[in-house]
């Protein structure tokens, strides 16, 4: 372990396992582009306003893994986190702010009372369902691949849970598998989509006709709910 300016960080730089039944926590973590994180049991970070870097995997490996942010963080580097059961969770406590630059994969739960902030890429990408559910707040930014469904068998989950989808900017990619938009959501990002189904259970508003970003359908399906409308511009 090493510290890095306020913030007490772990650092990994090889295989390390949070074996089932145990507990660790730190301010931060520091995984580097060699550094495999297995998370069978739970590990929190709680460095408030601290900086996580993944350059290499983290990897949520059992049903009850949890990677927690007990305060608001920010997570960025080129790797990946990833979940490898339904169940597994990132949770985020009420009150914080988890910001992400990095890339979250597979099939797990981002929950708890917080908030997230997708600057990077979520991308379903694994048979099961990666669900989006806090109860604060989600937003993103503006750019390409912020929210990716990319494989027969994945969803990707806008819970009825989130507290609020805020206006957002990102781009929605959808080349198979499905995107349940299961709470209202206002979007600028326009969609791709080439395959699979976009089912829209609440209203839902997507593009911007100013800035050009229209709809790009070359395949895939948008089921719309009863009651409830799509709409791109």
């Amino acid at each position: 372990m090493s510290a890095q300016a306020a913030c007490d960080c772990f650092y990994v730089d090889g295989r390390y396992v949070i074996e089932e039944g145990e507990e660790e926590t730190y301010d931060c973590m520091t995984v580097t582009s060699r550094g495999l994180l297995i998370i069978e049991a739970t590990l929190t970070l709680n460095g408030y306003y601290c900086t996580s870097t993944v350059a290499g995997w983290v990897l949520l490996t059992d049903q009850a893994a949890t990677l927690g942010f007990a305060a608001t963080h920010i997570v960025g580097g080129g790797g990946e986190i990833r979940g490898l059961k339904d169940t597994a969770q990132i949770t985020i406590t009420s009150g914080a702010i988890l910001s992400s630059t990095t890339t979250i994969t597979g099939h797990l739960e981002i929950t708890g009372e917080g908030n997230f902030n997708n600057q990077g890429t979520v991308d379903a990408d694994a048979t099961g369902t990666l669900a989006i559910k806090v109860g604060g707040t989600v937003d993103d930014s503006d750019g390409d691949d912020r929210w990716r469904v990319s494989t027969s068998g994945a969803t990707l989950l806008f819970d009825s849970a989130i507290g609020t989808l805020a206006s957002m900017e990102g781009e929605f990619i959808v080349s198979a598998g499905v995107i349940y938009i299961d709470e209202a959501l206002t979007t600028t990002g326009r969609l791709d989509l080439s395959g699979g189904v976009v089912d829209v259970g609440q209203n839902t508003t997507m593009g911007d006709q100013d800035a050009e970003r229209f709809l790009a359908m070359t395949g895939g399906e948008i089921k719309v709910a009863a009651g409830k409308t799509f709409t791109h511009h």
